[in-house]
């Protein structure tokens, strides 16, 4: 055949805008003051969720974070360095004391100072176990959403566009590629805001 007669060369693949579920800020905070007491075996799983929402880590890339990715300047100002798997790139010196009120910085201390019996910050879980876990969690916190390990990522991304309307802070802090992939987040933001300008009465 001819390249000429190829007719393949004239189709156009179609992207479809997948939704990426996330959580608002007052969900975020139900789950922050859910009492686990009784349901310890969901805690490291809550710490690890609640960490992805507050630094957009993916589960592959938290679930390898050592001691080692983290500066200490003192308890109060931490920051983060790590490799992301998924993309094989490198994601420098992320100041977590600059995000979200240093929330970040309590769970790496609290993990750093049980004294993990490995190397690595958290104790290991699969993403199966994981995700059926959260799901108990969003039973308990009565979120009226799916909640999965990925969803914490989307969630810091969307509260980030949210609170600075930046593609490129979200680009760098992320580790997008692409700009059009933070750009995303921005559009998700602002379908928020309408909805809640929609909800007032003027």
């Amino acid at each position: 055949m001819k390249l000429d007669d190829n007719p393949y060369l004239s189709f156009k693949i179609k992207k479809e805008e997948t939704h990426r579920e996330h959580l608002q800020e007052y969900e975020v905070k139900i789950i922050e003051e859910l009492d686990l007491s009784e349901y310890k075996p969901l805690i490291p799983i809550v710490d690890k969720f609640l960490f992805s929402c507050y630094t957009g880590l993916r589960f592959s890339d938290y679930q390898n974070l050592n001691k080692t990715n983290f500066d200490f300047v003192n308890e109060n100002e931490v920051y983060l360095t790590f490799k992301m798997l998924k993309v094989n790139a490198s994601i420098y010196k992320i100041p977590l004391h600059k995000l979200f009120n240093g929330k970040a910085i309590n769970i790496v201390l609290k993990y750093i100072n049980q004294g993990v019996s490995n190397s690595l910050l958290f104790p290991t879980h699969t993403e199966a176990y994981t995700n059926r876990s959260l799901k108990k969690l969003a039973s308990l916190s009565g979120i009226k959403k799916k909640i999965t390990s990925h969803v914490g990522r989307h969630t810091f991304g969307t509260l980030l566009a949210t609170k600075t309307n930046d593609p490129m802070l979200i680009k760098s802090l992320m580790g997008h590629k692409k700009i059009d992939t933070s750009m995303i987040y921005i559009n998700i933001s602002n379908r928020g805001i309408e909805d809640k300008l929609s909800k007032i009465d003027w």
